[in-house]
């Protein structure tokens, strides 16, 4: 799956070089934005880490079954956070 990302970013900047090589201002405009969002709050925190605590279920050859592990997914998305 890499690979074909990586095969199709090749092919899209041959295909489709970019008009300019940097854009003047943009990096000061996007530190200024990030800089306004804050840093991250604990419920952000655990919604990033939630799905690699599932991580283990999607590795094939995991004791439990199919039917359970895909019953579980949605139980990450809609999880109430602490």
């Amino acid at each position: 799956m890499v690979a074909y990302f990586i095969i199709a970013y090749v092919v899209l900047i041959r295909m489709f070089p970019p008009d300019v090589e940097r854009i003047d201002g943009a990096e000061e405009f996007i530190r200024a934005r990030v800089a306004e969002l804050g840093g991250w709050t604990r419920p952000e925190e655990h919604a990033l880490l939630l799905p690699r605590r599932r991580l283990p279920l999607g590795v094939p050859g995991h004791s439990l079954d199919d039917a359970r592990q895909h019953l579980t997914a949605p139980q990450d998305v809609f999880a109430p956070l602490p």
